[in-house]
This record gives structure tokens, C-alpha cells and sequence, in this order.
């Protein structure tokens, strides 16, 4: 991705993911430390499209937590902490 970034963080609850770059279908996974995937939601990027993808940590504990891009030939990381 040319771009990928996540915000709030620290969130409270919720956190927006945003993304721009590679077309194609990503995986969007909320992964927790031990590696279990929370959250799981396939997208759909068009070339230089920009795209905001909300997800929710409400239901889980605070802590770090990852949020994983998976695409046809990369994967791409960043944490997140929930208050």
C-alpha cells in the first residue's frame, strides 16, 4: 500500500483504517497477541482508490492488538492499542 494507517490509537473502542494503493481483494484482520484472528472482513481496492474501513475493538479487553492486510503476495502489520 502506498498508504495504511490507523486512527484513533489508542483507540477506546473504535478505530478507522485507512488505505490507498495496490488494487485488488485484502483481508482485513483483527489479530490479537497470541494470534488468534478477531476479525475477519475481505475488501475490494480499485487502482488509487482511497478507502476508510472501520473496525471495532469494543467487544475485547484493553491491550495491543494487529491489524493485518493480507493481499495475493504481501502482508502488511501495524498494532493498535484499546484503552
Amino acid at each position: 500500500f502506498r498508504f495504511f494507517s490507523i486512527a484513533p490509537n489508542p483507540t477506546l473502542g473504535e478505530a478507522k483504517i485507512e488505505l490507498q494503493g495496490f488494487a485488488g481483494d485484502f483481508i482485513v484482520e483483527l489479530v490479537s497477541l497470541t494470534g488468534q484472528i478477531l476479525n475477519k472482513k475481505t475488501l475490494r481496492l480499485y487502482e488509487n482508490e482511497y478507502r476508510i474501513h472501520t473496525i471495532s475493538l469494543e467487544d475485547f479487553p484493553a491491550g495491543m492488538y494487529f491489524v493485518r492486510i493480507v493481499g495475493e503476495d504481501k502482508v502488511w502489520t501495524k498494532a493498535v492499542v484499546k484503552e
